[in-house]
Parts: structure tokens; C-alpha cells; sequence
């Protein structure tokens, strides 16, 4: 009896708290952003996700050449991977392949991709005015959360698919549960 009241109470909880089990680490934002066309020198590109990942790692590729592009390092940090690259890169289109293991140690990986096009004399060491700069910092802004709503929404439809099978799952066992502690109660009785 002890037994099955511990069952009903787990698969209680179990039903209760579904969102524990969809924990993972998503994809929250990059920079450069998706489908972003950047007129800037690029020399770092980074992805962001919602928790806090244990691991990762970005591997870039140029798309017109579908050459990799080399990566000097890749620095992991509570919620992102950022990856320091070599050279700037040059003008084109370019594809991010990223993988993680997040906290929870579930694997997730994606890709975005981007398009430079500076101008030609642009060297890293050009420094931009503060009006540009602040254009920039706004329109990058703009793409992400942009980005980051149609994501979330995508991650939304995800998560609650899984969650209403989890849920659809446990139910059936909460009433299978039930019906084993009423069969066994009557033949006791």
C-alpha cells in the first residue's frame, strides 16, 4: 500500500512539474545576428542561449567557397560561446554550425548564417563615430529581439509539444496507477 501511494504521489509531481523535464539550453540570440547583413569588420561572432551551458563549440564557414574559416579561440562563458577569429573576414556570406551541452547535459545544436559587406579600406583598427556606432548598437538590437521573438515562439511550440506528451504520457500512467490501487484494495477486501 505504502508502495503504491509513493507511485501516486511521484506520478503527482510528475504531472505537475513538466517544464523540468524541457530544461534545455536554447538558442537565444547571435552576433553577427541571423540573416543579418553586416557592414562592419568582423573579428568575433557569438551565440547566446537561455541558460547556462557546460560546453560548446562554433565552426564558421564560408559559403561562396565553403571553405572553414579558422578560429583563433573559443571562449565559453555561463549563457554564451563567443569565437575569436584569426583574420577579419572578408566580404561574403558566411554560415555558424554551433553545438552545445548544456547544464542539464542535454546536446542542442543550430546554425545561422550572416553576410559581410564592409567597405574595401575597412581595417579592425577603423574606429567608428559615435553616431554610427549608436545606429549599430540600435539596429542590431532591433534584429535580435526580432530574432529572438521568432526563436522563442519556434523553442515554444517545441517545448509545449513536448510537454503535452510528457504530460499525455504520465496521465495515463497516474490512471493506470489508480486503477492498479483500486483492483488491489478490493481484493484485500
Amino acid at each position: 500500500m505504502k508502495k503504491q501511494l509513493s507511485l501516486l504521489f511521484v506520478l503527482t509531481l510528475a504531472i505537475m512539474f513538466p517544464q523540468i523535464a524541457s530544461a534545455h539550453s536554447h538558442y537565444q540570440s547571435s552576433t553577427p545576428g541571423d540573416e543579418e547583413e553586416v557592414s562592419d569588420v568582423v573579428t568575433e561572432i557569438s551565440v547566446t542561449f537561455d541558460g547556462s551551458i557546460a560546453t560548446g563549440d562554433l565552426t564558421v564557414w564560408n559559403e561562396e567557397t565553403d571553405e572553414e574559416v579558422e578560429v583563433d579561440n573559443v571562449d565559453i562563458e555561463d549563457t554564451s560561446i563567443t569565437a575569436q577569429l584569426d583574420e577579419p573576414l572578408v566580404n561574403g556570406t558566411y554560415r555558424v554550425d554551433w553545438e552545445n551541452i548544456g547544464a542539464d547535459t542535454h546536446a542542442i545544436d543550430g546554425s545561422f548564417s550572416f553576410t559581410v559587406e564592409a567597405p574595401e579600406d575597412a581595417t579592425p583598427e577603423d574606429e567608428l563615430t559615435a553616431e554610427e556606432d549608436a545606429a549599430n548598437n540600435a539596429e542590431e538590437s532591433n534584429d535580435e529581439t526580432t530574432q529572438s521573438e521568432t526563436v522563442s515562439e519556434t523553442e515554444e511550440t517545441e517545448s509545449g509539444s513536448t510537454v503535452l506528451w510528457i504530460s499525455v504520457i504520465l496521465g495515463a500512467l497516474f490512471i493506470i496507477g489508480l486503477i492498479i490501487f483500486a483492483i488491489s484494495r478490493n481484493k484485500k477486501q
